[in-house]
């Protein structure tokens, strides 16, 4: 509960300015085969990171709400297949983010 606590604020920020409605009002441009949101951060690693960060605090709700219904998530066999996926889906995708931040570095 403390790290969420402490998530609070910035997380609260998000429920104002990440709404779908949000999103159709900013300036969105195609460039290539991408379209892209031309934001405060345009910096891709940096954007990645927030995505990890983000995907991190999702999990950490699940946790309490998983706490908050007597472990029924975690007992629970499909759920604890798909969490282990995610968990190890996770940990590659952060392990190449990491990699692909050290060979950019200057």
């Amino acid at each position: 509960m403390k790290t969420l606590n402490e998530e609070h604020g910035m997380l609260s920020d998000g429920f104002v300015h990440f709404t779908p409605e949000y999103y159709d009002s900013q300036n969105w441009r195609i460039k290539g085969n991408r379209i892209e949101l031309v934001h405060f951060i345009s910096d891709q690693k940096t954007l990645e990171g927030e995505l990890i960060r983000l995907a991190d605090r999702h999990s950490q709700i699940l946790y309490v709400i998983n706490h908050c219904l007597d472990y029924t998530f975690s007992t629970d066999p499909e759920w604890k297949s798909i969490s282990a996926k995610l968990v190890r889906d996770g940990c590659k995708f952060g392990e190449l983010f990491k990699r692909s931040v050290i060979t950019r570095a200057p």
